[in-house]
C-alpha cells in the first residue's frame, strides 16, 4: 500500500511539474518574441502610450511609470513644434505686419504696475498710488477686479512674482508681493493665493465651504521681512531662482544683491560677493532690467542678467559656496542713461521697450533687443506708437507670442490707460525667425530622439543576434495581429499572476503529518482519497473478523473435527 502511495505521489507531482513547464515555456517563447520585435512594439506604443511603458523581464512582466520624464519631453516637444509653426506663419505673412493694436483701456491709469500670466488673465497688481488690482482676460478682452492692497499701504515701484513654493493646484496660484518701501522703512511682504474670478461663483462656493477667506486677498506675513532697513526698496526687481526655484534674488538701490529662502523666508547669510560690481554713475540701480539667463530657450540655474544705465552684469550664484561671481556684458550705448523700461525675453532675447533718460528726463519710443548668445545689441525696426516709460509688458506664450504693453507715463509725463498689443515676431527680421526655426528644429530632432531612447534599465541583456537584427529582417505586425497579441499577452499576464500566488513543494522538505497535500488539477488529491477510502474498509473488514474470531474459532474447529472424523479408517 505504500508503494501505491508514493508511486501516485510521485506521479502528481512529475504531472504538476510537466503544468508548469508548459506554462512558463510559452511565456519564454512569448516574451523572445516580443524582444525580437521590440522596436516595432515601441512604435506602436507611441502613438496611444501617454502615461507609461510597459517592460517585459525575463520570463516576468514587469511594469513601471516614467510618465514625469515623458510628459515633460512631450510638452517641450509640443511647444517647439507649435513655435515653428507660428515662426513660419509669421514669416510667410512678413509682409503684413499689423504693428500694434490697440485693446480696451485700462480701468485706471498706471504707472509701475506689475502684471503677472495665468491662463487666459493677465493679472494686474495695483501700481504707484494705485492699490487695486484687476484681471483682464485675453479671449473675453474685459476687466474685472481682483482685490486692493491695504488701505495704509503706499506703492511705489513694488515687485510682484509667481511664487510655486506652496502650490499643489494647477487651478490656482500664489503670488508674492515685496518693495516699494524707502530708508529705514519697514520692507513689507504681501502674498496672496489667486483663483481666477471669471468662475467667481464657484470660487465663492469653495471659498465658503472651506471658510477659505484669503482666496484673492493680499496676506501681510508678518514674521517676513524683505530687505534690511537701510535698504531702498523703491524699484527693487526681483528674479525666483535656486536648483529647486526656492530662492528669491533681489537686486535693489543702490547696488545690492540679496537672497530669501523660500521655504523659510528668511535671509541667507554669509553670501560673498552681494556687491554689485556697476559702473560710475550719479545714480544706483532702481526700476531696471534683472531677468534670468537662458540657453536654447531654458533657463540656466542661478545666472541673471542685468541692465541699469550703464551697467551690464551676467551673475552666477554658487548655492553650495553662497558666492556671487559677475562677468560685464555689452550695455546699449543708446540707453546707457536711460532706466524704467519695460521688456520681456523669450528665445534667448531681450526686448526692451521705451524708457526715461535719468539726466535729460527724456522720454524713448524705441526698441532694442539683446541676444544672450552673441551678447550684441540691435535696434528694432518697428517702433513704438508714442515715447514711454513706466510701463509694464509681459509675454503670452499661449497667444501667439504676444506682447501685452500696460500703462505708463507720456512724453509730458502724464500718466496713461492704454493697453496695446504686438506679436513678438514684428520685432525680428526673417534672419533671425529663419534661425529661430533652425534651432527649434533641432530641439525637436533632439526630443524625438529622447523619447525614442526613453526606455528603463533592463535587468538582462538581450541576445547578440536580436540586438544586431536588421528592420528589414523583423516581421512586420498588422493591427490586427497586434490586438490578438496583446489580447494574448494580457492571458499570460493573468496566468503568471496565478502561478506566482502558488509555490512548488520540495517533496524532501514537506512534512507529511502536518499538511494536506494537493496538485494544482486535483488529482492527487483523488489518489489520496481513493487510497484512504481503501484503507477505511480493510479496517472494518479486520475489526469485524475481531468481532467474530470466537465464533469463527468454532467453526473452524467444527470443520477440522468433521473433516478429521471423514478421513478416519
Amino acid at each position: 500500500m505504500s508503494c501505491l502511495f508514493c508511486e501516485s505521489f510521485k506521479g502528481t507531482v512529475e504531472f504538476s511539474r510537466l503544468l508548469l513547464t508548459i506554462e512558463f515555456a510559452r511565456l519564454s517563447c512569448f516574451l523572445i518574441f516580443l524582444c525580437s520585435h521590440h522596436d516595432i512594439l515601441e512604435q506602436s506604443f507611441c502613438g496611444s502610450y501617454n502615461k507609461k511603458k510597459t517592460y517585459f523581464i525575463t520570463n516576468l512582466c514587469y511594469e513601471r511609470e516614467n510618465e514625469k520624464n515623458f510628459q515633460s519631453c512631450s510638452s517641450r516637444l509640443m511647444s517647439a513644434t507649435s513655435s515653428i509653426d507660428m515662426f513660419l506663419s509669421n514669416m510667410f505673412m512678413s509682409s503684413r505686419r499689423n504693428g500694434f493694436q490697440t485693446l480696451p483701456e485700462l480701468p485706471k491709469t498706471l504707472t509701475n504696475t506689475q502684471c503677472i500670466l495665468f491662463k487666459d488673465e493677465i493679472l494686474i497688481c495695483g501700481g504707484d498710488g494705485n492699490n487695486e488690482c484687476y484681471s483682464y482676460h485675453t479671449v473675453k478682452k474685459e476687466y474685472k477686479y481682483i482685490c486692493s492692497y491695504p488701505s495704509n499701504i503706499q506703492l511705489n515701484g513694488h515687485c510682484v512674482l509667481q511664487w510655486n513654493h506652496q502650490q499643489t493646484n494647477t487651478n490656482e496660484m500664489y503670488l508674492l508681493s515685496f518693495g516699494g518701501q524707502g530708508k529705514n522703512e519697514q520692507n513689507l511682504i504681501f502674498q496672496m493665493k489667486y483663483k481666477s474670478v471669471w468662475s467667481e461663483d464657484e470660487c465663492k462656493s469653495e471659498a465658503k465651504e472651506k471658510n477659505l477667506s484669503a482666496v484673492n486677498t493680499w496676506i501681510l506675513l508678518k514674521h517676513s521681512n524683505i530687505g534690511q532697513l537701510e535698504h531702498i526698496m523703491i524699484g527693487a526687481r526681483g528674479v525666483v531662482g535656486g536648483i529647486n526655484n526656492d530662492l528669491l534674488f533681489i537686486t535693489c538701490f543702490p547696488k545690492s544683491i540679496e537672497v530669501l529662502d523660500l521655504k523659510t523666508l528668511k535671509y541667507i547669510t554669509n553670501l560673498k560677493n552681494k556687491i554689485l560690481p556697476t559702473e560710475e554713475h550719479q545714480f544706483g540701480i532702481g526700476y531696471h532690467c534683472f531677468i534670468p539667463w537662458t540657453m536654447n530657450n531654458e533657463k540656466i540655474a542661478n545666472h541673471f542678467l542685468l541692465f541699469c544705465y550703464n551697467t551690464g552684469l551676467l551673475i552666477k550664484f554658487d548655492e553650495e559656496k553662497k558666492a556671487f561671481e559677475y562677468e560685464k556684458v555689452p550695455i546699449c550705448t543708446a540707453l546707457q542713461d536711460f532706466t524704467c523700461y519695460s521688456h520681456v525675453h523669450c528665445h534667448d532675447t531681450l526686448f526692451l521697450f521705451g524708457g526715461r533718460n535719468s539726466i535729460t528726463n527724456e522720454r524713448s519710443k524705441s526698441v532694442w533687443k539683446f541676444t544672450m548668445r552673441d551678447k550684441t545689441w540691435s535696434p528694432c525696426k518697428l517702433s513704438l506708437p508714442l515715447e514711454i516709460n513706466c510701463s509694464f509688458a509681459i509675454l503670452n506664450h499661449q497667444d501667439n507670442y504676444m506682447i501685452h504693453l500696460l500703462g505708463g507715463l507720456n512724453k509730458e509725463g502724464e500718466e496713461q490707460r492704454f493697453h496695446l498689443s504686438v506679436k513678438m515676431e514684428e520685432f525680428l527680421e526673417k534672419s533671425e525667425l529663419l534661425q529661430m526655426i533652425k534651432e527649434q528644429s533641432e530641439e525637436i530632432r533632439a526630443l524625438k530622439f529622447e523619447l525614442v531612447k526613453m526606455k528603463l534599465e533592463q535587468p538582462f541583456a538581450l541576445p547578440k543576434e536580436l540586438e544586431d537584427m536588421e528592420h528589414d529582417q523583423k516581421a512586420k505586425i498588422t493591427s490586427k495581429e497586434w490586438k490578438h497579441m496583446m489580447n494574448e499577452m494580457q492571458d499570460m499576464q493573468i496566468k503568471l499572476k496565478e502561478l506566482q500566488k502558488d509555490k512548488i513543494m520540495n517533496c524532501n522538505d514537506v512534512k507529511w503529518d502536518d499538511i494536506d497535500i494537493w496538485s494544482c488539477d486535483g488529482l492527487f488529491q483523488k489518489v489520496v482519497n481513493d487510497h484512504l477510502l481503501k484503507m477505511e474498509k480493510i479496517f472494518s473488514i479486520i475489526a469485524r473478523l475481531l468481532i467474530l474470531e470466537s465464533t469463527i474459532n468454532v467453526i473452524l474447529y467444527t470443520y477440522i473435527f468433521r473433516f478429521a472424523l471423514e478421513i478416519k479408517p
